[in-house]
C-alpha cells in the first residue's frame, strides 16, 4: 500500500480533473431527476484521492 501513498502526491495534477466542474454536474443531473441528496448516504467508487468526495462533503448536495 506504500506505494499509493507516494502515487497520490501526483495523481490529482497528473489527473487534470475540474472537481468544481464535476460537482456542478452531479447537482445538475440529481435536480433534473428530481432527487433529494440531502441527509443520504453516498458511497463514491475509484476515488483517487478522495478530493472529489471533499468537495462533495463540502457543496452538502
Amino acid at each position: 500500500m506504500e506505494q499509493y501513498t507516494s502515487l497520490s502526491l501526483v495523481y490529482d495534477e497528473l489527473m487534470d480533473v475540474d472537481y468544481n466542474k464535476w460537482t456542478e454536474f452531479i447537482k445538475k443531473y440529481f435536480h433534473n431527476k428530481n432527487i433529494e441528496l440531502k441527509y443520504k448516504k453516498c458511497l463514491e467508487l475509484g476515488c483517487g484521492t478522495g478530493n472529489m468526495t471533499i468537495n462533495l462533503k463540502k457543496t452538502r448536495l
